[in-house]
């Protein structure tokens, strides 16, 4: 399977017309996975963006350490339900008694009461009670990443890395640095076009994640296609996988917007679309798949204007289900009308 021209020409136009670095970009469907791959790792030098190409997917980390989590609780170790303080010696906020009540539910659909980042030089604290409303919270999974590591006893990268990507063969992806990325990793560019090479040396459950794109169609994959073929160890019960990609709350203000157990569902004129973005300095990345059609894709971008790119290149795709108006960026376009308690901004697209 291969891409359009079309979307062939469209990949090219966006890396010609918008300041951006590089892309690498996967179309899933029941024909198998599509790569294309455009620009360059670092801009002002040559090597080009490939399959070997290792991104920061910045948020698109959270959709794997959820999986990991739900793996646990079709284990019998953890319970969606329960108190994730009871798996803790101790009280994560001991001056905020309302964060014993935190459960793993609140924590993948952002329904845990905390903000998406404690303040600088400050404690941190909650701006709602657990399960009140949505808020968008990388906090919630630190909190969740303190559980797990207490709870098994392993860093969470050596245990994403035993339960999740070994047996994914996500043999290019880690939560820290790895010796092999020297050479294959793709800086980061700001709007000045200026590049910088994070090495992540501990891992953070809400962004460290380092991947290839083979590496993260093999996981959407597994998820979209394969889901009956899976070892036992990597299955959920149909039960558990319904309520994955199942609406828990709707995101703020927006009507067509709701978060499932660690991704996003937005309400499309092809019906419902699972999806999550990513973005860390320098780095924007997209991910969107129905589950009722059994297509997606995945955009890895080395820029932060990747967003546009993405939303770009997905309304020139020839797959009906993908090709359609996605709520989602409204929702983060313009980057300075994103609010993580899902309100309009004034300077919000509204289509």
């Amino acid at each position: 399977m291969d891409f359009t021209d079309s979307l062939h020409k469209a990949i090219h136009q966006a890396i010609e017309t918008e300041p951006i670095a590089g892309l690498a970009v996967a179309l899933l469907n029941d024909k198998g996975v599509a790569h294309q791959y455009a620009g360059v790792l670092r801009r002002g030098e040559t090597q080009a963006v490939s399959e070997q190409t290792v991104f920061s997917a910045a948020s698109l980390t959270k959709p794997l350490v959820a999986y990991l989590a739900l793996l646990l609780v079709e284990q019998g170790i953890l319970q969606l339900d329960a108190p994730l303080r009871h798996y803790l010696t101790r009280s994560y906020l001991a001056e905020e008694p309302r964060a014993d009540a935190i459960t793993l539910r609140h924590v993948l659909s952002h329904q845990c009461g905390f903000p998406n980042w404690r303040p600088k030089d400050k404690p941190l604290t909650m701006h709602a009670a657990p399960g009140q409303q949505f808020g968008y919270s990388g906090e919630g999974y630190q909190y969740l990443q303190h559980c797990l590591e207490q709870l098994t006893g392993a860093r969470l990268d050596v245990l994403l890395h035993e339960r999740l990507l070994q047996p994914l063969a996500m043999s290019s992806s880690s939560l820290v640095w790895q010796p092999f990325m020297e050479g294959r990793a793709a800086a980061g560019h700001d709007a000045a076009q200026k590049w910088d090479m994070p090495r992540q040396d501990v891992p953070y459950s809400a962004y460290s994640l380092y991947t290839t794109l083979p590496d993260y169609a093999r996981f959407v994959k597994a998820l979209l296609f394969d889901a009956a073929d899976l070892p036992p160890a990597l299955c959920l019960s149909p039960e558990l996988r319904e309520q994955l990609f199942a609406p828990q709350v709707q995101v703020g203000e927006w009507p067509t917007l709701f978060w499932g157990l660690g991704w996003g569902i937005q309400s499309t004129a092809s019906g419902h679309l699972v999806w999550h973005w990513g973005a860390n300095y320098g780095y924007r990345s997209y991910a969107a798949f129905s589950t009722a059609h059994r297509t997606g894709v995945i955009i890895l971008t080395n820029h932060q204007n990747g967003l546009y790119t993405c939303r770009e290149i997905i309304s020139r795709l020839d797959e009906p289900a993908l090709k359609v108006a996605q709520p989602a960026f409204d929702w983060l376009l313009p980057s300075e009308a994103w609010k993580e308690d899902g309100r309009r901004s004034p300077s919000a697209s509204v289509h």
